[in-house]
This record gives structure tokens, C-alpha cells and sequence, in this order.
């Protein structure tokens, strides 16, 4: 913008050329005037700038009968605030303005956030409330809209949010509780996050501060190893009948001895009084011991996986051995498959060869009875496996072959995945013919997908997926696994860490498998997607919009329009408690046996509240689903309520759920379990190659407080208590050496012996330490020179000498250098006998020390001073004869 004013006859004209509109702060740019003045008045000009604005140049030039240029070179402060400036430029007649030309000038915004730590204690006590301080300051040039949150504790004064004006600071404190463990000391971490407005990413400065116990930890001279013990009461209504039944619980994990060798894991749970693995209740006795992470057995339950194809999860009873020697491994199982009524035992083993880093090669061999349609066979599969992982691209391939009454056919398998530069490739194939009984059998999937990274928050693609298969699946994680068909392409958006938006166009094919079948549909749709990810609030909400055929109703029927929209949103409440909910809204035909267009409303909540560390409950409710979900497992209510403490478990659980088997008559499935669980730490071993340490520190006057001082022993660090005891237990036998750290008792307090102090830990014994504190004292003192000019010009450098003095009493020596004022200082020395001498190393025969060593006695709580002079040394030649002698005069 230029605008102006005039004020005065029309003979004078003002203009201005282009100038550089956009500064940053702190920046410099240039103007170039031009007045015209056809009058024969004398005028002037001068600039009307903001506060603090600064010109640096300025020139006046004729450049014609009529015409004056005026240039200007301006600075603007490195705090001016963003935004617009109007500058006037004047023309004046005897010091009257006679016309104005404004001109705009913008501060572009300039952002930087800084963060600092300014204040923490030395140390904390487990119990005492730590209290940190940060400096926030905005060093840029436009008011900033802050969110404030620490990860430990809670910030001081503030709310989550505020404004910060520019070129300002505040002071934050932060503070938290710190707990009482079973460390004797250990870190505690504090931080202050500060988020802008337009960056997830946070300014984040963090700090740690060693904490102490208030007193010894109870030494416990035994290895233990966790188990847990207990009991559990279930109530189940099956089909309308409900059945009581109690089990018993134990189970513990964990290592067997003090180097981590031998690693233990076990589950025992029984008796199996109900038959309904698919909601828990089922028995289970297994065992686990590895050696080294080399060697594994497995006895009783465990779940099996030999491969993507022969068999990718199966939990049975039996055995299975497992090695690794240097580059190979090798494993062999026998077991019978529990919860797969189509499969007795199996047996097989496998052996694999890391070949290098990222390329390993297996080949594997596998037997199982196999039950179908009422007859019993025996299959045996071979097969052999690569998997390579590299930085940009990963390929895992299988093939294997099965025998099945002299049948032969095969299974493949291959997933790969590419990421180059901005491309992101995905494939994967599952291929098994009707006589091959491994994992799959007469399954056919097929997955593609293609994305593009066009920036950092935008990205297309297309997926297109064709799902045919028939998994052996336990009951345990059973699914019908209906046949699907889907072709897609998509664009997602994602401007920040808690927003996304996922836009999708889809033809879509999906068929039920069960009897009777409750959908088989083809659609076509747009769907909107979008997510909000906050600390207080989650969301997610969907809207889709297209046609639909409706198959199951007839091939012949045309399609339908429909649409469906979903949201789901979760609040905290508090700090320990969550809500949420689930609304959706369908309107469609897919679903009805006549094809006629319904409206389906499905809806639900939950809840999630967290007590500190030992209430824990759930709740989740849903009023119904859409055919198309309950292909698998489904939960029309859960809820759960867990007392944690140290040593006892309490828990309640309840829910009813819908299961899809091949006879629907397990439906609105209640269950409800009660469980109790006590917590043990079973001695394994006493650990005799330990030792400890107990010290005292004892005041050798009145008025010390003994109590805050930090310990430190080796790696180990602790604080006295009121009495000035301190201990060190479970200690590996070695030398160490114990040390004061001081501590906000300690000025003008020292130890009365040697420190450090080496003590010698013994295993199986407890070592006694005495350490008495003094109150100190202190000598201070100047050097004085004694130096003529012209023997200082005569000094190698023209400079005075160096003097170090030192203070020894025979077993303790301090050593200073005097300062820029020749001065020095010894402070915080142990009350006795010394002795304090000056010297100055070389040029030993220019300068030297007057009185160069004195005795002094160094009170408790006194500070004495002591002085020393160095001169220079006098020379003088005499002639004799043919003759001469040096001496030296002092």
C-alpha cells in the first residue's frame, strides 16, 4: 500500500520505486525517493519510522533541474513483532510538512520456541515430591499459542494451555511424587513438554535426579523365582443351561540362577471341567525350559508353528525340541492337536541355515492324521523355506509337497515387500490344492497393493485382494473365513500426528461360507474416512455411500443405493477414566431375504478406568452387529474388574458372546469367572558370594549434622540418614572405595581420614566403616613481587613468573596456582598442623622466594591468611686485573 498526503501547492510530487515489501526481523532493506519540485521553495525531507527502527545510510542527490533522489538504508530490531508497518515519508517546508507518502512494510513471522532447565535439586528422597523448574521462551516475533504437558507428574499454576507473547518467558515448575521401591538409589527422570499450534512434534527438555532411599533395604540373601498360585470359580450358560466348575491355577516364570542360564516357564490349570475352549475354559499343564537361548524343550501344552503353510499354529500336548548351533537350527516335535477335530497327532522336525545376515533357508518335514468325512489318513508334507530380509525389500517363499493316499499336490506361498524411494509394493500368495492337508487345503488368496508417497502427509494407492481359503484354525481362534473379493483405490491424508482422513472408491464381492449363509452381496462404494487421535479425546467416523447387490435374495435383482455412517468416539474423563461409545447407521438391502431397503442401527459403549497401579476395569456393550461380522467371535458385552496388589490378585470377569460354529446354537454365550491369585517368590538358591557394608558417620564437634550426605562406594550411591548411618548390601566381593559427595549439610565439613577410603568386601560378611566429620578451616594469602623494571624488561617474557604454592601436613598435599591478583586459597582443610611454602618452576636464577616455606596451625571454623614475597635476583661483575667473579647479592 503507498498512499499520500498533500498539503501544499501542486508543484511538488512524490514517488517512490519498488522496494522490498517482506522483511525478516532483524533485517535490512533499501528506498529510493524522488521529489519534484517545480517551485522555487527549498524543502526536505525526512522519514517517520516505528520505534526502534534505525536508518543506517541515508544520501541526498540532484538528479535534475527539478528533481532530489533520497535513498535509504533502514534496519528493523530482531524483536519487532510480525505483521504490517506503515512508515511515512515527509517532505518538508521550513520544518512544516508539506506532503507524506506512506509506504507498507511487513515483518514476515518468524517461530522459535526454547526451552530450558533452570533449577533441580542436587538429589531426592524416595517419598519427597520433586520439583523442577523450565524457562519457556518464545525468542520469535508473534504470539504463540502453547500446550503444556510433562510426562511424570503434573505442572504448577498452569493450565494445558496458553498464550505466549512474543520476546517473553515464563517459569514452569513441574512436580512429582517420588515412590519407595526396593532400590537402595536409582534416576528419576522430569520433563517439561510444550507443544505449538502448528507442530505435534514437541519441544521437550528433559532431566534426571538420582534418588535415595530413606533407609537400608532388607537384604534378601536368596535367589527367588515369581510363581503364582490360585483358584477360579466359573459359572457358563451354554445353550440355556448353565454349569458351575472350579479350577485350580499355578504358574511362574522366570530364571533358575544368578547368571541367567537357565530359564524356567510353566502353566498348570485344571481340572477340565467344561468342554468350551472357545471362551477359556479348558486345562492346561505345560512346561518350558531354555538353556542360553540355545537350547528349548517344550513338554505338555504348547503351541506349534512349523511353517506359513504346513502348520501355522497349533496348540496340542506333546513335546518339541529345539537347538541352535552357530549358524543352523533344528527343531523336532511330536503332539496332538487339542482343538481341531479334523487332526489327531502330528510329528515332524525342521532345520534351518542362517546363511548371512538376512537370508535364511529351512527345509521341513511334517506328519498328522487327518480326519475327513468319516474316513482316517495319514498325510505326509515336505517343504522348503526362504526368508530374506534387506534394508529396502523383504521375500519370504515356500513350497511344499503333500502325500495323501497316494495323492500327491502342493502348497506355495510368497510375500514380498518393497519399499524404493516413494513406492511402497506389497504382494502376497497363498495357493493349496484339494489334496494338500497342511494349514490350508484347497485355498486360494491373493493380495496386491501399490502406494505412492506424493509428500510427507499425502498418499495414493491401490489394493486389489482376492480371499479364498480354508485355515485349520483351532476353536480356540475360530473363523469362518468368508470368500472375498475387493479392488480399491485410495487416498490418504494425514496433516499432523492426531488427524487423518482416508478417502477410498471400492468394488467389493463378499460370499458367507456357514449354513445357512446370511449374506452374499456385491457392492460398490465411496467411503470417507477420519480419525482424531488426541490426549483427551479419541475418534473415529466413517461414511459410506454407493450401491449394492443383494445375491442371496437372487443373481437377477438390480443393484441398490445405500449408505452407512459410523462413529466412534472415547473422552477421558480424568486422568484414570475413559468413555466411549459406538453409533451406526445403515441403510441397505444386503441383508434382507427379499431385497427390500432396511434401516439397521447398531450402538454400544465403554468404559476403561485405571486406579494408579491396582484397580483396573473394563466394560464394553454392544446391542447387535451386521451379518457380515460374525464370521468369527463376537462380544456383545465384557467386562472385568482386576485388584492388583503387591502380593494378591484379585479378578472378575463377565460377558456374553456370540460363536460362530458350524450349528448356530451357542449363541448370547454367558459366562462369568471369578479368580484369586497369590503371588509367591520361591527360593531357588542362596546366594553366598555376597557381601555388605554398614558405615556411621560420626561428628568430631558439636553442631554437625550427619544426616543428607551422599555415600558413594564403587558404582553405588546412598544418603545417610538422620544418625549418619549408611549401608551397602548384596555386595559382589571386590576392593572398593568409599567417597563423600557432599550434600546440603556438608559445607565447612570434611572427613576426618583419608578419603577415599578403601574397604575390602568379603563374600558372606558385613564389613564395619567409621568415618568421623570435622568442621574446617581455611588459609588465604597474596604473593607479593618485588621486581625492578629494568630486571622485568631483562625476563625471558617480559612477564612475572609463575609461583604454585602447596600445603601438606605429611600424609595430605594441596598444590594452587595464584590467580590474575597474585592471590590464593585453601579452602575447607582439616583443623591441625601444616605447612605452606611457595616456589616457581624454573628460572630459578632470576626470581626467587623470600621465606619460601612457614608452619601454620589451621583452626576449626578460621580462615588465617599468610603472605609471601618473591624478588628479583640482583647481579653484579667486578673487574680485577685480567680477572673476573660473579657473585650474587641478595
Amino acid at each position: 500500500m503507498i498512499s499520500f498526503s498533500a498539503f501544499s501547492q501542486s508543484k511538488v510530487e512524490t514517488s517512490v520505486s519498488n522496494y522490498e515489501k517482506v522483511i525478516i526481523a532483524g533485517g535490512h532493506f533499501s528506498l529510493f525517493f524522488v521529489v519534484s519540485n517545480t517551485s522555487s521553495d527549498s524543502l526536505t525531507a525526512a522519514l517517520d519510522l516505528p520505534e526502534n527502527w534505525n536508518i543506517l545510510i541515508s544520501k541526498t542527490l540532484k538528479v535534475g533541474p527539478n528533481d532530489t533522489k533520497y535513498s535509504y538504508t533502514l534496519s528493523t530490531p530482531k524483536t519487532v513483532d510480525a505483521g504490517f508497518y506503515f512508515p511515512k515519508f515527509n517532505v518538508l517546508l521550513n520544518n512544516n510538512v508539506v506532503m507524506t507518502k506512506v509506504f507498507d512494510i511487513e515483518i514476515d513471522e518468524f517461530k522459535k520456541i526454547e526451552v530450558l532447565n533452570i533449577g533441580q535439586p542436587e538429589y531426592v528422597r524416595e517419598g519427597d515430591t520433586l520439583v523442577t523448574e523450565y524457562l519457556v521462551q518464545n525468542l520469535g516475533n508473534s504470539t504463540e499459542s502453547l500446550k503444556i504437558a510433562t510426562s511424570r507428574g503434573e505442572v504448577f499454576n498452569y493450565s494445558d494451555s496458553l498464550l505466549l507473547e512474543a520476546n517473553s518467558n515464563i517459569r514452569i515448575k513441574v512436580k512429582q511424587k517420588i515412590p519407595v521401591t526396593e532400590n537402595s538409589s536409582w534416576n528419576a527422570s522430569a520433563d517439561l513438554k510444550v507443544f505449538t499450534r502448528d507442530s505435534e512434534i514437541p519441544i521437550y527438555q528433559v532431566t534426571s535426579v538420582p534418588v535415595y532411599s530413606n533407609s537400608s533395604k532388607k537384604t534378601d540373601p536368596y535367589y527367588r523365582f515369581p510363581v503364582q498360585v490360585g483358584g477360579s470359580f466359573l459359572n457358563f450358560n451354554i445353550g440355556g443351561v448353565s454349569t458351575v466348575a472350579y479350577q485350580y491355577i499355578g504358574e511362574g516364570r522366570g530364571f533358575l540362577d544368578l547368571k541367567e542360564k537357565h530359564h524356567v516357564d510353566f502353566a498348570v490349570r485344571g481340572p477340565n471341567e467344561l468342554n468350551f475352549p472357545t471362551i477359556g475354559s479348558y486345562d492346561q499343564y505345560s512346561l518350558e525350559y531354555d538353556y542360553k537361548n540355545t537350547i528349548k524343550v517344550s513338554i505338555g501344552d504348547y503351541v506349534n508353528r512349523v511353517s506359513n503353510l504346513i502348520e501355522f499354529s497349533r496348540f496340542g500336548r506333546g513335546i518339541k525340541y529345539e537347538q541352535k548351533v552357530s549358524k543352523s537350527e533344528f527343531q523336532a516335535f511330536y503332539q496332538k492337536a487339542r482343538f481341531l477335530p479334523s487332526q489327531k497327532d502330528s510329528y515332524g522336525f525342521n532345520y534351518g541355515y542362517n546363511l548371512k545376515d538376512g537370508i535364511k533357508f529351512s527345509f521341513n518335514y511334517f506328519n498328522k492324521d487327518v480326519i475327513k468325512e468319516n474316513s482316517i489318513f495319514r498325510t505326509n508334507i515336505l517343504g522348503i523355506s526362504s526368508n530374506i530380509k534387506k534394508e529396502l525389500f523383504s521375500i519370504e517363499t515356500e513350497v511344499a509337497m503333500g502325500n495323501s493316499n497316494s495323492k500327491l499336490d502342493l502348497g506355495l506361498f510368497n510375500r514380498f515387500n518393497l519399499q524404493f524411494h516413494k513406492f511402497n509394493i506389497h504382494s502376497e500368495i497363498i495357493s493349496a490344492g484339494k489334496d494338500f492337508h497342511g494349514f490350508y487345503t484347497n485355498s486360494r488368496l491373493l493380495i496386491n497393493g501399490l502406494s505412492y508417497s506424493l509428500s510427507k502427509k499425502i498418499n495414493i494407492g491401490v489394493n486389489s485382494n482376492y480371499t479364498r481359503i480354508n485355515p485349520s484354525l483351532d476353536i480356540l481362534a475360530y473363523s469362518s473365513s468368508p470368500i472375498s473379493k475387493t479392488n480399491m483405490a485410495f487416498a490418504s491424508f494425514q496433516p499432523n500426528n492426531k488427524n487423518s482422513f482416508f478417502l477410498n472408491y471400492t468394488f467389493q464381492e463378499r460370499e458367507d461360507r456357514q449354513i445357512p449363509s446370511s449374506f452374499h452381496y456385491k457392492e460398490e462404494f465411496s467411503n470417507l474416512s477420519y480419525s482424531l487421535n488426541d490426549d483427551k479425546v479419541l475418534l473415529f467416523s466413517q461414511f459410506r455411500y454407493g450401491n449394492a447387490q443383494n445375491l442371496l435374495a437372487g443373481d437377477q435383482l438390480k443393484p441398490k443405493q445405500f449408505f452407512n455412517s459410523m462413529i466412534q468416539p472415547s473422552v477421558k474423563i480424568s486422568k484414570w477414566l475413559w468413555l466411549g461409545g459406538y453409533f451406526e447407521h445403515q441403510n441397505t438391502s444386503k441383508f434382507s431375504q427379499d431385497n427390500t431397503i432396511k434401516n439397521l442401527f447398531y450402538y454400544g459403549a465403554s468404559m476403561r478406568f485405571n486406579y494408579k497401579k491396582f484397580v483396573h476395569a473394563n466394560f464394553m456393550y454392544r446391542n447387535n452387529y451386521a451379518p457380515d461380522e460374525f464370521f468369527e467371535k463376537r462380544s456383545f458385552m465384557d467386562g472385568s474388574l482386576l485388584f492388583d496388589f503387591k502380593n494378591h490378585q484379585l479378578s472378575l470377569t463377565t460377558g456374553r458372546a456370540y460363536v460362530p460354529l458350524s450349528m448356530n446354537t451357542n449363541q448370547n454365550t454367558l459366562f462369568f469367572t471369578l479368580k484369586y491369585v497369590l503371588k509367591l517368590n520361591v527360593p531357588v538358591r542362596k546366594n553366598k558370594n555376597i557381601g555388605h557394608v554398614t558405615g556411621n558417620l560420626v561428628g568430631m564437634s558439636d553442631g554437625i549434622l550427619k544426616g543428607g550426605v551422599i555415600v558413594q562406594m564403587g558404582p553405588y550411591k546412598t544418603v545417610t540418614d538422620t544418625s549418619g548411618n549408611f549401608h551397602f548390601n548384596n555386595l559382589k566381593p571386590d576392593i572398593y572405595h568409599i567417597t563423600l559427595n557432599g550434600g546440603p549439610n556438608m559445607q565447612g565439613i570434611i572427613a576426618g581420614i583419608k578419603i577415599p577410603l578403601e574397604v575390602s568386601v568379603k563374600a558372606d560378611s558385613t564389613e564395619m566403616v567409621t568415618i568421623p566429620l570435622l568442621k574446617t578451616g581455611g588459609l588465604v594469602g597474596k604473593v607479593n613481587f618485588q621486581v625492578e623494571e629494568r630486571n622485568l624488561k631483562l625476563a625471558d617474557n617480559s612477564k612475572l613468573p609463575i609461583v604454585l604454592v602447596k600445603l601438606t601436613n605429611g600424609d595430605e598435599s594441596f598444590l594452587t596456582q595464584i590467580n590474575e591478583k597474585n592471590e590464593f586459597s585453601f579452602k575447607e582443610i582439616k583443623p591441625g598442623n601444616w605447612s605452606v611454602s611457595a616456589f616457581i618452576p624454573g628460572k630459578q636464577e632470576q626470581y626467587e622466594v623470600v621465606n619460601k616455606e612457614k608452619n601454620v596451625v589451621i583452626g576449626a571454623e578460621k580462615l588465617i591468611q599468610e603472605s609471601f614475597v618473591v624478588k628479583s635476583v640482583e647481579r653484579k661483575i667486578f673487574f680485577s686485573g685480567k680477572d673476573f667473579k660473579l657473585i650474587t647479592k641478595k
